[in-house]
């Protein structure tokens, strides 16, 4: 196993709002923990009993799913990674419990919105 893990299908997946099931990563993108915002399984036989678990709990698969959104909305969308690269630091603030339906934050309505971009879900 190689040292570098690609993070860009599983924050897709996380982003339509699907709970991921992923195997042991060397290390999880930041702001992501097992547990609350994604399961990670550490086997075939422990993939099985996870998936059984969380068809068997709904309300539980949904609540790891809807943190796992919100992380990967305000934290891991592809222009996050260009502010990264481009100004050394995320300059938009994206946070998915204020953002109204046109992808803005909704603790400002003036002309200085925080984030300017509108490919939000609500």
């Amino acid at each position: 196993r190689d040292a570098w893990e690609d993070h860009y299908r599983l924050m897709e997946a996380m982003i339509h709002g699907c709970m991921v099931l992923t195997d042991r990563m060397l290390s999880l993108p930041p702001g992501l923990q097992n547990g609350t915002h994604l399961i990670e399984f550490t086997s075939e036989s422990d993939l099985r009993h996870l998936i059984s678990y969380y068809l068997n709990h709904p309300a539980e698969r949904l609540a790891i799913a809807g943190r796992g959104r919100e992380v990967a909305m305000s934290q891991h969308r592809s222009w996050h990674r260009l502010e990264e690269i481009i100004f050394g630091r995320k300059v938009t603030d994206c946070s998915v419990s204020g953002i109204d339906r046109l992808g803005c934050t909704t603790n400002s309505r003036s002309a200085s919105r925080q984030c300017p971009y509108t490919v939000h879900a609500s």
